[in-house]
């Protein structure tokens, strides 16, 4: 499989108080990383601790196409300068950007709650979903899954399935 280029979010790092450095440091290096390495280290998979990894997984399952949209649907939210997260969340939608969004802005209580789905991620076409906790952990459902194929990948990339 050809390497993917992974989008590095930078226009994301601003409203997240992250810097852009910090940002390209937590994305870089995935633009060329075999997917035998991810299998081989599987961080945890969590939009929190680990996003670059995270996100950098999604794509070797979803492919090119779903990279695309997270993009575009990136581009859209800056281009259009929406700053305020609901309103993000709605034009973003199933997203990574809507999802980082959520994790972003919880309520306290809800922080204090057993890890539970704030938000679900569509995969290339919708099929594939992935379920992100209030702690930022990331499971793959094996009920919205494209393909055994897709399914097992996730497994090999270490998300949880749910």
């Amino acid at each position: 499989m050809a390497p993917l280029t992974v989008p590095h979010f930078i226009r994301i790092a601003g409203f997240f108080n992250v810097a852009a450095t910090e940002w390209q440091d937590m994305m870089g290096g995935m633009e060329h990383a075999p997917e035998e390495t991810l299998e081989r280290t599987n961080p945890e998979r969590n939009l929190l601790k680990n996003p670059g990894e995270t996100i950098q997984a999604m794509a070797l399952i979803e492919g090119p196409a779903w990279l695309n949209q997270q993009t575009e649907t990136e581009r859209k939210v800056f281009e259009e300068n929406i700053t305020e997260p609901r309103a993000i969340i709605q034009v973003a939608k199933q997203t990574v950007i809507a999802a980082l969004t959520r994790l972003r802005n919880m309520e306290p209580d809800e922080l204090a709650e057993e890890p539970h789905v704030v938000h679900t991620i569509y995969g290339s076409a919708g099929i594939d979903r992935y379920h992100v906790q209030s702690d930022g952990t990331v499971k793959f459902s094996r009920f919205h899954s494209a393909s055994a194929e897709h399914l097992q990948k996730a497994q090999a990339l270490g998300f949880e399935i749910g």
